[in-house]
């Protein structure tokens, strides 16, 4: 887990002094890669449910978000301008094919998605329904709610990356978590 993606921080390191743009935006690019990387890729495995797919989309996103920082656009918040980069791929992807079933899913040795040295330890019976109720569910509410649990991101992020009021964020959070809690009490 941490040692993968700092292995592939060296290679998204080794990118930017190659293509230099400014000490400053390698500074602040490579400061949102070391606090967000992990999250952003949390973020792609539970919209994808492929580990593999979801590190190359984590790291897809800050190459190009890279890569728009070096051309010199103006990025007002990097965090979520690479959510929104991630949200754009994993529709592409989704687009270009379909997700991993739940099985093949189950069958990945070491399957653990919020990684070895997450605060919260949900154990396999509660993850595997977690992770089916999560499948079921609305994209709508599902990626609201997994962008406010998993990701820690405030309603106001939420609607910044996906362009929504975060009044509307807000209610579909609230539905999500609804529709979760009622289908765990039918079980």
């Amino acid at each position: 887990g941490n040692q993968r993606l700092y292995l592939e921080k060296e290679r998204v390191s080794l990118s930017v002094n190659r293509n230099m743009h400014g000490k400053k935006v390698e500074t602040q690019f490579m400061a949102c890669y070391d606090a967000h990387a992990e999250a952003i890729f949390r973020h792609c495995y539970f919209r994808v449910f492929n580990r593999e797919r979801a590190r190359e989309l984590m790291q897809e996103a800050f190459t190009k978000t890279w890569e728009c920082l070096t051309r010199g656009d103006e990025i007002r918040n990097l965090k979520a301008f690479v959510y929104r980069v991630a949200n754009n791929l994993i529709i592409d992807n989704s687009r270009k094919k379909k997700e991993a079933s739940l099985e093949v899913m189950q069958e990945v040795a070491g399957f653990d998605p919020v990684g070895d040295d997450a605060s919260i330890q949900i154990n396999a019976v509660d993850s595997e329904l977690l992770l089916q109720l999560m499948k079921e569910m609305d994209p709508l509410y599902r990626d609201a709610v997994i962008m406010r649990y998993m990701d820690n991101l405030s309603p106001r992020d939420i609607a910044e990356i996906t362009g929504e009021t975060t009044n509307v964020i807000s209610v579909r959070i609230h539905r999500g978590v609804a529709m979760v809690k009622k289908k765990l009490q039918n079980k």
